[in-house]
């Protein structure tokens, strides 16, 4: 009890805070851990509640103010959430030797529209947040 209340008196007092981040699961397995880990080293008085989501839901719950910062794929409808860049999450195209654009080192997202694909990844992330632009997520 006297714990608890010496971590409730730390919160009260501001010593103490805590912030919840909804992400998708690019950005958690791919993105976050190099850059979440230093910042929760250097700021330990500041827990982080995350979880992961669809980006479309991550999108309603910023808005609905369920969470405070969201890592989404910037091809979700946001509405007016404020966006800043996160990370560009790269696709990588595997193909016989005989397809067309193998000869390619680029090959646009348009290019492979109509093609037979085993799946797509996420091809960028942002964060959003509620009027708070966060520079510790940003490279």
């Amino acid at each position: 009890m006297a714990q608890m209340r010496g971590d409730i008196g730390q919160y009260a007092k501001g010593l103490r805070a805590s912030v919840r981040i909804f992400a998708n699961t690019a950005a958690i397995t791919e993105f976050l851990p190099e850059r979440l880990a230093p910042w929760m080293a250097a700021h330990p008085q500041i827990d982080v509640d995350m979880k992961e989501r669809e980006s479309i839901e991550i999108a309603r719950s910023v808005g609905a103010g369920l969470t405070e910062i969201g890592i989404l794929s910037s091809a979700v409808e946001t509405g007016n959430l404020i966006l800043r860049p996160f990370a560009i999450d790269r696709l990588v195209v595997v193909s016989s030797r005989e397809h067309p654009l193998i000869g390619n080192r680029d090959v646009r997202f348009a290019n492979l529209l109509g093609e037979r694909s085993s799946g797509w990844r996420t091809a960028h992330c942002k964060i959003i947040s509620k009027g708070r632009h966060l520079a510790w997520v940003q490279k």
